[in-house]
Parts: C-alpha cells; sequence; structure tokens
C-alpha cells in the first residue's frame, strides 16, 4: 500500500509540474504537493469514471457538476468516504452550481446526450451543440485560465464549438489538433452557422 501511495504521489506530481498555477487559492497542499482543481462536467458514467481515476491516483481535488439534483452530491461523497479505506487523500465535491468549480485548472466536458438507435450525426449536434454552448460559457466565467477536455459527442463539432464560445487560444481546447478538412467541415455545419449567426444577432 506504501508502495502504491508513493507511486501516486509521484505520478501527482509529474501532472502538477506540468499545468501552471492559475490562482493562488485554487489548490491545497499536503505533503508538499501543490494540488490542482480539476472540474467535471457531468456525472454520468464517463464523469463519474474520470473522477474516480483522478482521485485514486491523487492528481488534483475534484469538483463533479450535474444539473440532477443529488447525482454528483451522491457519487462524490461516495468517492470521497472511499478514500481512507483505498488510501487516496483527495477532496471530492458533487455540485449543482458553478460555483464551486471557480479557478479550476482542468475542465472536463463530458456532459451531452447519448446518440440513440436511429439519431443522425445532425440530431445528435442540435442536441448536443445548446449544452455545450451553455457549459462552456459557465465555464469561461467561473475558470478563465483552465484548459478545457471535450469528451461529448459529436466531438469534432463539439471541440471547435467550444473553442469558438470559450474565444481561448487552441492549444486550451482539447483534443487538438483538429485537421484542416475537419475544421472545414465542421465550419460548414449548418447548425454551426446558425448557432453564429444567431449569436452575433443577439
Amino acid at each position: 500500500t506504501s508502495a502504491i501511495s508513493r507511486r501516486n504521489r509521484g505520478a501527482a506530481r509529474r501532472i502538477n509540474s506540468r499545468i501552471q498555477p492559475t490562482t493562488e487559492t485554487n489548490f491545497t497542499q499536503r505533503n508538499g504537493v501543490m494540488r490542482k482543481k480539476v472540474t467535471i462536467i457531468g456525472a454520468g458514467f464517463v464523469g463519474s469514471t474520470c473522477a474516480h481515476w483522478i482521485a485514486s491516483k491523487e492528481l488534483a481535488d475534484v469538483v463533479m457538476v450535474d444539473i440532477a439534483e443529488g447525482i454528483p452530491q451522491g457519487k462524490g461523497l461516495d468517492l470521497l468516504e472511499a478514500g481512507p479505506i483505498e488510501g487516496f487523500d483527495i477532496n471530492v465535491v458533487g455540485t449543482n452550481s458553478y460555483d464551486e468549480t471557480a479557478n479550476s485548472d482542468v475542465v472536463i466536458l463530458t456532459s451531452g446526450a447519448p446518440r440513440k438507435p436511429g439519431m443522425s450525426r445532425e440530431d445528435l449536434l442540435a442536441i448536443n451543440a445548446d449544452i455545450t454552448a451553455g457549459n462552456i460559457e459557465k465555464v469561461v466565467q467561473t475558470s478563465p485560465h483552465a484548459n478545457i477536455i471535450i469528451v461529448n459527442n459529436p466531438m469534432d463539432t463539439m471541440v471547435y464549438l467550444a473553442y469558438k464560445v470559450a474565444k481561448l487560444p487552441k492549444n486550451r481546447t482539447r483534443p487538438e489538433p483538429i485537421v484542416p478538412a475537419v475544421y472545414r467541415e465542421v465550419c460548414a455545419s449548418p447548425i454551426v452557422i446558425e448557432f453564429e449567426a444567431a449569436r452575433r444577432g443577439a
């Protein structure tokens, strides 16, 4: 167990050494390790799995956000209470508000509707574009220096949409780089064109 804890602390140090601190209040310090904050938007299967691995490897404090009342709170509490048993010392919070996500170093966006049988890519895009745009706008307000990782689908379009909404440098909206051909395809998407036109009109 002690060997595993040493490896986890070593992994945390390596990860933390690659992330520049954004403020003096968005991390805690234990055992000499300056720990960062990761926000996970969406407490479903993908989001809770991300939270589990981040916490178990002691990579960062975790905030799980979801619109469903009680779901992120319950999953966050389960993970937090598993810490003493599994040997990790990480703060995990579940919430329905973005207030507790403030000054996150990394934001992982997993929320979105799944693709159902008979649903086209365009159908899925239309649903998830609004979800992604709304979440990214809140992220930029509360964590303007965060790196954003997009996991929801259709991923290529959602990454580009997040990039446009957040107005961040390309290297802070991932996965990237997206090849130019995909950028051209996404830019020509009727959903993206309509979305950007509506934003300009507003």
